[in-house]
């Protein structure tokens, strides 16, 4: 369901006379229509009066003494066990080391529910990236005789997280396929900008993934991360157990889509493109997802029906409605204010209390700048781009060419050859001054570049 559609249904039970069970991964929607919440846990039924909301806060307080009484019985355990290790071999001790066997036996163990552990999981570090991250202008898609959207003018600065909304069918997908390069066949101009590396899950990800591995084989392929490290994330992601060794041919599509957004979130991108990353994931994993994305040093887009995710992560929402794109510069909370506001009042004036004056773009040809200047101005961004890239290219390969130097030097046969080592000194001297010069040019044209792009 849409996020419209799941509001209908959210008034819809709250009106509704009858009782209702109901299972959902939307806390949102637990909170405004449950006043219980039924917890199976451990084999066990328990029923806590109250919203969802209420519910986690009494569970989170639960947890935190369970886990400090969990701690003082490991203590308590450990204690015995050392007494037991070190005087059970001397006569003497025999009758209180047998004590403390049983006592040991005895204790009843207090177990922390896997499902209830915090696991912390933070992205690679994002590549820089220069300050316009992405631009579009007179983006048109079409299928057909049918317009999905025309004159759509799009901006992400740096570090900004974008919500895209509408009704199924508005062209959310579609929109992120061009973004990220999947999809050609639009007209209109998108640009990226220096640096940027994009990393894009969809929601059929998961034919991507190779079916003759294993889940732990298949995270791990192009990870550095260790394997215990690894076990973790992935329980993170519901596979636990002797899940990590399902072949991922024998896998549903749902847990084929939650290993391949896994599988995005730990490569180094400074875009990431997100169409639905919430689906088959359950509250806890979402909140693991969601603390991560919070972290993220890179510019984010989003597409997700979970009102409460949006409202956490959103600096700014686009909104398709009717082939037209419109952007709010608020959060998601900003957004629904400013739609019900227009819709009480026919526009989309007034002001947010409490929130400073922000302004809307609606995207279509009348708002675009002089196009005879933008191409010059685009065009002189495009040279400064390549001239950038190419001296990072050339940076990148004098390192190298340093490093195997430094190598060289450090081989027993050449730093006790003093001509040998000489000939290498002198030559990596003439490469880091390089290095040097070249980075010096890098810096400038990275300035430029970005000056070039603001003025855009």
């Amino acid at each position: 369901l849409d996020l419209e559609a799941r509001e209908w249904l959210r008034d819809f039970l709250k009106k509704f006379p009858g009782g209702v069970l109901l299972v959902s991964h939307d806390r949102l929607f637990l909170d405004e229509t449950c006043n219980q919440v039924a917890e199976l846990l451990i084999t066990r039924l328990s029923i806590f009066k109250g919203t969802y909301s209420g519910y986690e806060a009494f569970r989170e307080k639960d947890m935190a003494d369970l886990i400090e009484r969990w701690k003082r019985q490991q203590e308590e355990i450990s204690k015995i066990e050392t007494f037991i290790t070190r005087f059970r071999y001397q006569a003497t001790k025999a009758k209180q080391v047998q004590s403390r066997v049983k006592m040991l036996e005895k204790i009843e163990r207090i177990e922390i529910p896997p499902a209830l552990k915090r696991i912390q999981f933070s992205f690679p570090e994002a590549p820089h990236s220069g300050k316009m991250v992405l631009r579009g202008e007179q983006i048109e898609r079409h299928y057909g005789n049918k317009i999905v959207f025309s004159g759509l003018d799009i901006e992400m600065p740096r570090g900004s997280r974008t919500a895209v909304v509408g009704v199924n069918g508005a062209g959310k997908t579609t929109l992120l396929r061009i973004i990220s390069g999947e999809d050609s066949g639009f007209s209109g101009e998108i640009a990226l900008g220096s640096g940027v590396k994009t990393g894009y899950f969809s929601q059929d990800q998961e034919s991507v993934l190779d079916l003759s591995l294993t889940v732990l084989e298949e995270a791990g392929k192009e990870s550095d991360l260790g394997e215990g490290r690894l076990r973790s994330l992935l329980g993170a992601f519901l596979f636990s157990g002797d899940d990590i060794h399902k072949k991922i041919a024998v896998l549903s599509g749902g847990e084929r889509n939650r290993l391949a957004l896994l599988k995005i979130l730990l490569e180094p991108v400074n875009l990431l493109i997100l169409d639905e990353p919430t689906n088959h994931l359950d509250i806890h994993s979402k909140d693991i997802l969601l603390e991560a994305l919070k972290g993220f040093g890179g510019t984010l887009v989003i597409v997700s029906h979970d009102r409460y995710f949006l409202e956490k992560i959103a600096d700014r929402v686009l909104e398709l409605e009717d082939g037209i794109g419109k952007t709010y510069l608020g959060d998601y909370a900003y957004y629904r204010w400013r739609k019900n506001e227009s819709l009480k009042s026919g526009n989309s004036t007034g002001s947010h209390p409490g929130q400073r004056a922000q302004l809307e773009t609606q995207t279509n040809p009348e708002n675009s700048k002089n196009r005879e200047e933008q191409k010059k101005r685009r065009s002189l961004v495009n040279k400064l781009r390549r001239e950038e890239e190419s001296l990072t290219v050339r940076m990148e390969e004098k390192e190298r060419k340093a490093a195997e130097l430094r190598t060289a030097l450090e081989q027993p046969e050449n730093y006790s050859d003093p001509d040998k080592a000489y000939t290498l000194s002198a030559e990596l001297m003439n490469v880091e001054e390089r290095i040097e010069q070249i980075s010096a040019a890098w810096e400038e044209a990275a300035a430029d570049l970005e000056n070039a792009e603001n003025n855009l």
